[in-house]
């Protein structure tokens, strides 16, 4: 099986914008349960799909660790799985704990997925332009 890097990188920052834009529509407007649960468990496999990319970022190039936006990387996932833990293993999603009684958190981890994805396709296009000229 030849699993295509560069590609899954682009789905999981076409999927981090998707992640995005419903941040963005849902920003304002009174949610059903129905819709709310929805946007939950999209807003959980955006930030899933944006650990699985980071890690194997990482593991692909070891030596991206050495790098300033490492520190960034490096918050944002632990701040993810740290959201992930609360929601699984503490029983009832965000209700014991008061920082994360509020939705924003969840939202705030999926924009740095967002950020996370967007800089490593603009880094890839500023590659691919110095290699035109």
């Amino acid at each position: 099986m030849n699993f295509d890097l560069k590609r899954f990188y682009k789905i999981a920052f076409w999927i981090s914008l998707l992640g995005l834009l419903a941040i963005i529509t849902g920003f304002g407007f009174a949610q059903t349960e129905f819709s709310q649960n929805l946007l939950d468990g999209f807003y959980f496999f955006v930030l899933a799909i944006g650990l699985i990319s980071t890690f194997a970022r990482y593991i692909q190039k070891f030596r991206l660790i050495r790098r300033k936006v490492f520190l960034f990387d490096l918050i944002s996932v632990l701040f993810t799985l740290w959201i992930y833990y609360l929601y699984l293993f503490v029983g009832v999603p965000f209700k014991t704990d008061l920082m994360l009684d509020n939705p924003i958190w969840v939202e705030l981890a999926v924009l740095l997925t967002f950020i996370r994805e967007f800089k490593d396709q603009l880094k890839r296009c500023i590659i691919q332009l110095r290699f035109l000229y």
